[in-house]
């Protein structure tokens, strides 16, 4: 049994093996089986009577035949290193992190590039490396004015179902000796909300010859991961830094009806998530429906009124939960608000109802609604403890995503099935009946928040639903 290059079997104007793939064109060798003999000339033997890829060839000659048997060599396209790749700059684990040379100043936009060696930028067999996240940085600072970063995470050598069996790891050595994160784990620990994910993998599967459709499944993986860190998380992390709302302080914020001056005869407090911060136009703008609720209820009740108003954006009901009794929460976006627990015991005067809407964000996580339905009622109870009536509201309609909006309404009905026979839930509102997906002028751009009008048409609303049951306290 010898090994020998194939070019030196044929003549060059006979068949060349090669494989053509998206690295280019791979010349390959193939082990051949020669019995010795005089020599001849080579003639091509059908494939079916040769091997299953490349055929056979015969050789005749006047005194013996002699028969090659042509095998293909495993075509691995990211195959091992003859030399230690070279490690990146200021390596240390990646995901490392290139930022736009300009403008200077902290990162608006946070984008993770993720996949094997071409994201990594390897060439010059691992003596060099260029990411093109690097490029992209740059471009970006250059573009939209503002400063930007790329983080870059490269495995040479993996294929996606590696990436999709290692996506929580905190330490993973590719074939190079570079060490990075699991996509899951780089997801969970950036340093700040990340705007997008780019994912470039399957190189090294079809190098090994792997079918794609079941490539194609594992790509599938990675991005769902994505998805439920943020492409399919109502909440999406945010591209620009919030706008702290006027004398925000530490959230609850007081809102007061403009008239009747004097001290506030009704007090409610509104708590949950963006939509009830009023996030709106990228956490550049915020208008809490509560701030429209006290300007309608003064005019209505005719005397003094405030609403207090605590919103923690990308804040799941399980997390409302866990922070029940802190001080200080810091959400997504830098907003700082206190737990509810705390809330209620730190209100300079007492309360005469709260409304609860939460939930969104567990949805857009894709939590099973009845396990949502398990914390919302906790934090209804937390009011009835502090002898404070609550009013329900399920998470408002989820007009860009169908499976979600399917998700919403399941726990809406949830939501009100429990809250008809709870005794401290004075009403169950659908923000839905007041703000219909149809009314495009209500919603934010991204669809997922409502715009301000929105959020002043949902305030103006909850003043007629809400009337009645302050009347009814004091009765």
């Amino acid at each position: 049994m010898m090994l020998v290059p194939y070019p030196t079997l044929l003549k060059p104007q006979t068949e060349k093996h090669v494989i053509h793939g998206v690295r280019g064109v791979l010349p390959t060798c193939r082990m051949v089986t020669i019995d010795h003999g005089a020599t001849g000339h080579v003639t091509h033997v059908p494939h079916g009577t040769g091997h299953a890829n490349h055929g056979s060839h015969r050789v005749k000659g006047h005194r013996s035949t002699r028969r090659i048997q042509f095998h293909s060599m495993a075509h691995q396209i990211e195959r091992p290193l003859a030399t230690p790749i070279k490690k990146l700059p200021n390596l240390g684990h990646m995901p490392i992190v290139f930022r736009s040379p300009s403008p200077t100043g902290s990162p608006k936009y946070s984008i993770l590039c993720y996949g094997d060696s071409l994201t990594a930028g390897f060439c010059d067999k691992g003596l060099k490396f260029e990411p093109y996240g690097r490029t992209l940085a740059k471009m970006l600072g250059t573009l939209l004015k503002v400063p930007c970063e790329v983080l870059v995470c490269g495995h040479s050598g993996h294929t996606a179902s590696e990436m999709v069996a290692n996506m929580d790891m905190a330490t993973i050595t590719d074939v190079g000796g570079q060490v990075g994160k699991g996509l899951r784990r780089s997801l969970m620990e950036v340093s700040r909300p990340l705007d997008l994910v780019l994912l470039m993998t399957g190189t090294n599967d079809i190098g090994k010859q792997v079918e794609p459709n079941l490539v194609l499944e594992d790509v599938i993986k990675l991005h769902d991961i994505c998805k439920q860190h943020g492409a399919h998380q109502i909440e999406r992390p945010l591209a620009t830094p919030i706008k702290k709302l006027p004398n925000l302080g530490h959230m609850p914020i007081v809102f007061r009806s403009p008239s009747p001056t004097g001290s506030p005869k009704y007090s409610i407090l509104c708590y949950g998530d963006s939509l009830t911060a009023g996030f709106c136009d990228k956490g550049l703008k915020f208008e809490p429906y509560g701030r429209t609720l006290a300007k309608m209820l003064g005019t209505l009740l005719k005397v003094p009124c405030e609403v207090l108003v605590c919103g923690h954006s990308g804040h799941t009901a399980s997390e409302m939960v866990a922070n029940m009794d802190m001080a200080t929460i810091t959400d997504v976006g830098g907003q700082v608000g206190k737990g509810l627990r705390r809330s209620l015991m730190e209100v300079s005067r007492p309360l005469d109802l709260v409304l609860l809407m939460t939930g969104t964000n567990d949805i857009g996580k894709q939590v099973e609604p009845n396990l949502v339905l398990e914390d919302v009622i906790k934090l209804h109870d937390i009011c009835k403890q502090h002898g404070v009536p609550s009013v329900a509201l399920s998470p408002p309609p989820v007009p860009m995503d169908t499976f979600t909006e399917g998700m919403r309404r399941r726990l809406r009905d949830l939501i009100a099935m429990w809250s008809s026979s709870a005794s401290n839930v004075h009403a169950f509102v659908d923000p839905g009946h007041f703000i219909p997906i149809t009314c495009t002028k209500s919603w934010d751009a991204d669809r997922l928040h409502f715009s301000p009008a929105g959020s002043q048409l949902l305030g103006q609303q909850l003043a007629q639903t809400v009337l009645p049951l302050l009347r009814r306290g004091r009765s």
